[in-house]
């Protein structure tokens, strides 16, 4: 069983892991040019989530939801500023 202290640092280590799935996608718009079969609506609504989910984790004060949902605004919002470039 986890400790509450070793699961929040766990959550805030996949916090961080986790959005650094979305360079790839990210290498693919910004240095092949390569835009196929990725939509900026969903892009966009993804943007927009990570927003709302980043205000719900200042709300309640949880570290591993706002810098999660930080770093995916931050990548998915390159994402977007990519797709509308290329």
């Amino acid at each position: 069983m986890l400790r509450k202290s070793n699961l929040e640092t766990f959550v805030l280590t996949m916090g961080i892991i986790e959005p650094l799935f979305t360079i790839p996608q990210g290498y693919d718009i910004w240095i092949k040019h390569d835009t196929t079969g990725v939509s900026l609506i969903t892009w966009i609504f993804f943007v927009i989530a990570a927003m709302i989910w980043f205000v719900y984790g200042i709300s309640i004060k949880s570290k591993p939801i706002i810098v999660s949902y930080a770093l995916y605004f931050l990548f998915n919002s390159l994402i977007v500023l990519g797709l509308i470039i290329n």
